[in-house]
């Protein structure tokens, strides 16, 4: 049994888990972290994940807060090697990983004094234990498996006395999820409640120097990395609950939770928000006073294993505790899954001390945490079923009215990829309805983030309704009330309401730069205030940001000219000329991607010079500049071959040359051949335009 036990502990852990393999990616941060991080695709990038917290997400999820890069590593591996169509993988990977550190958790509890059969009854505790499916089968959470294995490694080798490598694996549980800053505290723990003998021989400073001041030092490296790179960690700008006070009351609460939690874990407890109490005498404030009196009490006095267990217990809640680090969230059971390792040493104790009279027992408590843990396993499965868990835990939560909106709107995204319009429409419709209602619940500082994303679900519908659909009122429709949203999000960012983030800001005046200039190309009827608040949110961005707003202001202030150049054509003039300083500075500074732009504003220029000698040079230019992006751009290629059989076509109209019809159309007829060879798909209102200058061609014959 010996040999045997961390094998079978590891194999029970992996059948009981391995129901979660059949869970998808879910709108819960995996889109984020996974789905959507293009910084994945290439393993060549692996270095940047150790020294950029950027590539921990996608462009529009990115955060500082959170710098795991051997998560981050570990999902580019999977990527290369599976792709992002099944989730299976990447499930596989947390089971084995928490089935290893499952073993390793048997060897480190024999360690500690146990034997064989109560090491591995104490090890199945943790391993079967429902809190810790929220690891498992959630993708997002793998930090938290690598951190437990590498954090249950660096003890074993450290009560091995194999320092070196101890440090090692703290490091890389470190590079996993920052909560196993507490195992050097586990050193010491290890040595002061299980190898008493040493200090008592006067070894104290020298277990402290050769233990937990090495492994001390590479937590202050791991953090002075962290803040080089930019990294914060605080996930609130402000204690929880707004004061300290409030926090300490809060998280005595949730410690209440958490024993509750632990020794009656029967159903879901996904979305469990722990309130902050109302005061010092509240019941659930009372209860968890009474449960940290317990683990101190058993810290002070007791077994040698219970008192490593209650300490290791105690100190692995440092870092969730929203008293060093603001959190979010009070409790998860994923914050759970490094202290309750404490709990196979004090399980392991209990079974050894009853011995034959607990054998009966044990089995049926496993059997019971198995059967929870398979039920519990059930509410990741799918975004469906983890909203409904969410709902069951906490029916009054309005947040998950957010979390329902956000799911769905994912839903809709992916529907619009696979070009499946109606599905599309009604989830865009849903998540829409239900961000209304969000947001007509949410106070103002909880409003901030949603404008964004419900901004973000009206972008997505108005690019697939444009690639897709013949109906430009559509599209207009979607983009016109994502603009809005937009620019109620900028109205809280310049407020400074809610937790304005540096992604959030800066996207949102993206974006309003991009909407601006797309309802100005669908003649949008309020024209002015598009273009006025695309033009304030490109100064922003050059303001605070530094970024080169030239070409956003050219291609800006060039919808605005065409859109006025019948009304007044003289302003249109002008407006054209401050277009083509703007490029030509440009193209000075040899910018790329101009050509499109350039073209589009000297042929527009040259149409308003009329026939004199300035207008035949810039159509003959203006086609050049057309075909050169049509090569350079392929978010060009094809209205810039429409657009240059146009100038053609306009030439041989105003100069009666034959030469120039041909020309036209030759580059016309050129463009379903182009779109199938690049994989493009010309728009309805392009293509309508293409049959139409084919149409004018042969009439001018």
């Amino acid at each position: 049994m010996k040999a045997w036990a961390p094998v079978l502990v590891g194999l029970v852990a992996l059948l009981v888990h391995a129901p979660a393999r059949q869970g998808e990616f879910l709108w819960y941060d995996d889109t984020r972290f996974v789905l959507l991080n293009p910084h994945l695709d290439e393993l060549s990038n692996a270095g940047r994940f150790f020294t950029d917290p950027d590539t921990a997400t996608g462009p529009e999820g990115k955060t500082v807060t959170i710098y795991r890069p051997l998560r981050t590593l570990s999902y580019s591996v999977l990527v290369n090697l599976h792709g992002r169509e099944d989730a299976a993988p990447f499930h596989t990977l947390s089971i084995l990983v928490h089935a290893l550190t499952a073993a390793l958790l048997v060897l480190l509890a024999r360690r500690a004094g146990l034997g064989p059969w109560t090491a591995a009854a104490g090890a199945l505790v943790w391993a079967l234990h429902p809190v810790t499916v929220e690891a498992t089968a959630w993708i997002s959470s793998l930090g938290d498996c690598w951190c437990g294995l590498f954090s249950v490694l660096a003890v074993l080798l450290y009560a091995a006395d194999r320092r070196l490598p101890a440090l090692a694996a703290l490091a890389a549980a470190l590079l996993a999820k920052e909560h196993a800053v507490v195992v050097p505290g586990l050193w010491l723990a290890w040595d002061l409640f299980l190898r008493p003998e040493r200090l008592r021989r006067g070894e104290a400073a020298l277990t402290a120097v050769r233990g937990a001041v090495p492994g001390l030092v590479v937590v202050l490296l791991f953090l002075v990395l962290g803040g080089r790179i930019g990294v914060t960690m605080n996930q609130l700008d402000e204690p929880l609950g707004g004061s300290h006070g409030a926090a300490v009351l809060t998280m005595l609460a949730g410690l209440g939770w958490y024993a509750a939690t632990i020794l009656f874990p029967y159903g879901s407890t996904f979305n469990a928000r722990v309130p902050t109490p109302d005061g010092v005498m509240s019941a659930p404030v009372l209860l968890g006073a009474l449960v940290l009196g317990a683990l101190v009490a058993g810290t002070v006095r007791g077994p040698r294993r219970t008192r490593l267990a209650c300490g290791w217990f105690l100190l692995a809640l440092v870092p969730v505790s929203n008293v060093l680090v603001p959190l979010k969230i009070p409790t998860a059971d994923r914050f759970l899954y490094l202290p309750l390792m404490g709990a196979a040493f004090a399980a392991g104790e209990v079974a050894e001390r009853l011995k034959g009279r607990a054998l009966w027992a044990a089995p049926a408590v496993l059997v019971v945490l198995a059967a929870l843990t398979l039920d519990r396993t059930g509410d990741w499965r799918d975004d469906t079923a983890l909203v409904e868990a969410g709902r069951r835990v906490n029916p009054k939560d309005k947040m998950i009215l957010w979390a329902e909106a956000a799911h769905k709107a994912q839903r809709a995204a992916e529907s619009f990829l696979v070009n499946e319009p109606a599905r599309a429409a009604a989830l865009a419709t849903e998540a829409a309805d239900l961000y209304r209602k969000y947001l007509a619940a949410a106070t103002p500082v909880e409003q901030a983030e949603v404008w964004v994303e419900l901004g973000d679900l009206n972008y997505a519908a108005g690019q697939w309704a444009l690639q897709h659909a013949d109906n430009p009122d559509q599209v207009r429709d979607f983009w016109s009330r994502a603009m809005d949203a937009f620019y109620e999000a900028r109205a809280f960012q310049v407020r400074g309401v809610g937790r304005v983030t540096e992604h959030a800001v800066r996207h949102t005046a993206e974006r309003l730069v991009e909407l601006g200039v797309a309802l100005a190309d669908l003649e949008n009827r309020n024209l002015g205030r598009t273009i006025g608040t695309a033009l304030e949110a490109a100064a922003f961005l050059k303001q605070r940001y530094g970024v080169d707003d030239r070409y956003d202001r050219a291609r800006l202030i060039l919808a605005g000219a065409i859109r006025v150049r019948a009304s007044a054509p003289e302003q249109a003039k002008a407006a054209l000329d401050e277009v083509l300083a703007l490029v030509d500075s440009l193209r000075k500074d040899g910018a790329l991607g101009t050509s499109y732009v350039r073209a589009q504003a000297v042929f527009f220029r040259s149409i308003l010079g009329g026939r004199g000698s300035l207008a035949r040079p810039g159509l003959e230019e203006a086609y050049e500049l057309y075909l050169e992006a049509a090569r350079e751009q392929p978010s060009v290629r094809l209205q810039a071959l429409v657009y240059a059989g146009r100038c053609a076509l306009t030439i041989s109209r105003q100069f009666r040359e034959d030469a120039c019809l041909a020309r036209a159309q030759a580059v016309l007829e050129s463009v379903p051949e182009v779109a199938r060879r690049d994989g493009l798909r010309p728009t309805a209102r392009l293509a309508g335009e293409q049959q139409r200058l084919l149409a004018d061609v042969e009439d001018a014959r």
